[in-house]
């Protein structure tokens, strides 16, 4: 998640995306652009990171309520939290390893 009023420097993002690496190997990740009618002139630089990364969706979006944006930020927002959950979603769903039954007495340890 990026927050584009603070157009986060590409030394930090480069350090988040690492970080994801290290501990998730070559998980998919999805950069999520927040505040987008706050700035909406902020670009996240796909370029800069798609080689190195398993980037597979950015979204523009801002998580304030439709209400609380004024019609000309509303026009600047691409995205929305429902696209975020179906590109979500669609990344669950191809991932080989999370399609392996859990064992019954995992589930009675959930209940309890």
């Amino acid at each position: 998640m990026l927050d584009s009023q603070k157009e986060d420097n590409d030394s930090a993002i480069y350090h988040w995306l690492s970080v994801i690496k290290a501990n998730g190997g070559d998980s998919p990740i999805i950069i999520v652009v927040n505040k987008r009618d706050l700035n909406a002139g902020f670009s996240f630089d796909l370029n800069r990171y798609k080689d190195e990364f398993n980037i597979v969706d950015v979204l523009y979006l801002s998580a304030e309520n439709d209400d609380d944006i004024d019609v000309e930020a509303k026009q600047k927002i691409t995205h929305s939290i429902a696209n975020l959950t179906s590109s979500i979603e669609q990344q669950v769903a191809a991932l080989e390893d999370i399609k392996f039954p859990l064992p019954q007495s995992w589930a009675k340890v959930n209940n309890n």
